[in-house]
C-alpha cells in the first residue's frame, strides 16, 4: 500500500505532458502557550506545517487526486508526514472505478455528524477547519450513475485508528479490527 501511495505522490509531481494539472499549496503555523491541560509548567511550543494538493486531469477518462503534509513536531520528536489522498479515478460511461487513498466524509448535517465514522482523524493537530483533521483511508470503490442517482460500493481495506491529543486518555482504549481487509461499505 505504502509503494502504491509513494507511486500516485510522485505522478503528481511527473505528469505528461498531455495533462492538466492544477496544484495547491499552503503554508500553516500553530502555536500554543501550554498543553491543552491547562498546567503552568508546560513550556509553549509551536509547529510548521507544508500541505500540497493537486489534481491530475489525464485525458477525458483518467484523473489522479493527491493531498498530504509534512511538518514540524510540536513536542520535538522529529517529524510528521500525512498522505490524505492519492487516488485515481477511471470513468468509462456511467461507471467510475476509484483506488488509493482517500479522505471520507459520510453523511451530512450542519456540524457535529452522527454517522460520519469512516474516516479517522487526528485530534492532536489544531486547524482552522475541522475537515482538515481528517485522515485517508485505503479503498477501492465502484460508482454507477442509476435513473438520477448514484450507487457505490466501497471497499476499505485499511483501517487507521484516529489520533488522540494525549497518550493515555482515561477510559478509551485501543480498539482495532480483527480483520480489516473485510470492512466495506454501500451507499
Amino acid at each position: 500500500m505504502r509503494r502504491l501511495l509513494a507511486a500516485a505522490a510522485f505522478g503528481t509531481f511527473i505528469t505528461p505532458l498531455t495533462a492538466q494539472a492544477e496544484i495547491e499549496t499552503s503554508l500553516r503555523a500553530a502555536a500554543w502557550s501550554g498543553a491543552r491541560l491547562n498546567t503552568p509548567d508546560d513550556d509553549p511550543f509551536a509547529r510548521a506545517e507544508v500541505w500540497l494538493r493537486s489534481t491530475t486531469a489525464m485525458g477525458e477518462a483518467l484523473e489522479l487526486r493527491t493531498e498530504g503534509w509534512a511538518s514540524t513536531d510540536a513536542v520535538g520528536d522529529g517529524g510528521d508526514v500525512e498522505m490524505r489522498q492519492a487516488l485515481i479515478s477511471a470513468r468509462a460511461g456511467k461507471l467510475r472505478l476509484e483506488a488509493g487513498r482517500d479522505v471520507y466524509a459520510w453523511g451530512r448535517t450542519d456540524r457535529i455528524n452522527p454517522t460520519d465514522v469512516v474516516s479517522p482523524r487526528d485530534l492532536r493537530r489544531l486547524v482552522d477547519d475541522e475537515n482538515d483533521n481528517r485522515r485517508g483511508l485505503a479503498t477501492v470503490r465502484a460508482h454507477v450513475e442509476l435513473a438520477g442517482g448514484e450507487v457505490s460500493l466501497h471497499w476499505l481495506p485499511e483501517f487507521r485508528a484516529s489520533k488522540l491529543p494525549t497518550a493515555s486518555t482515561s477510559g478509551v482504549e485501543g480498539v482495532e479490527p480483527d480483520d480489516p481487509g473485510r470492512q466495506f461499505a454501500v451507499r
